[in-house]
Parts: structure tokens; sequence; C-alpha cells
């Protein structure tokens, strides 16, 4: 878990896991959330990236709603797939 503060003051959290693939390994962003994202998003970016190089990975990855690309389009983002929510009741 990385969490962005100043001082007492908790901004936001992103929680991470390596992951290995056959023939790729990832830093997964599992969760993502806070406020004021203008102010730690990009010291947070470079972080996990730092990280994720230090351990090997290949790329970060993350799911999300669509809003993330356009928070992200600056730093590189790609889309890659689209994943689809089905709802629990069952529909006739």
């Amino acid at each position: 878990m990385w969490i962005a503060h100043e001082d007492e003051v908790i901004y936001g959290f992103v929680i991470t896991e390596p992951l290995e693939y056959p023939q790729i390994k990832s830093l997964i962003m599992h969760f993502t959330g806070g406020i004021e994202l203008k102010l730690w998003k990009d010291d947070m970016i470079k972080t996990i990236q730092q990280f994720g190089l230090a351990i090997g990975c290949d790329i970060i990855e993350s799911l999300g709603r669509g809003g993330w690309g356009k928070v992200f389009k600056d730093d590189g983002y790609k889309k890659r797939f689209v994943a689809y929510e089905l709802p629990v009741e069952e529909t006739v």
C-alpha cells in the first residue's frame, strides 16, 4: 500500500501487487483512491514506476472505469482491453 500524504493529512492511496505471467511481469494497481489527485498523482506514478523497475516488472496494469484514461493520458496510458460488468441478479 502506497500512501500520499503531507504531514498528517492523507490525500490518497494505491494498492499494488506484482504478478508474473508466463512471458511478462506486471505490477498491478488494484485500488487507487483519494482526494485532490492533481496534488499527488505525478509523484505517485513516479514512485510506483521506480518500484516496478526495481523488482523487475515490465508493465504496470490496472482496471478501472473509462475516466481513468483521461487521468493517465499524459503518463503513457494505453487501452489494452475492455472489461464488462454484468448484474448479479438474473435478467429475463
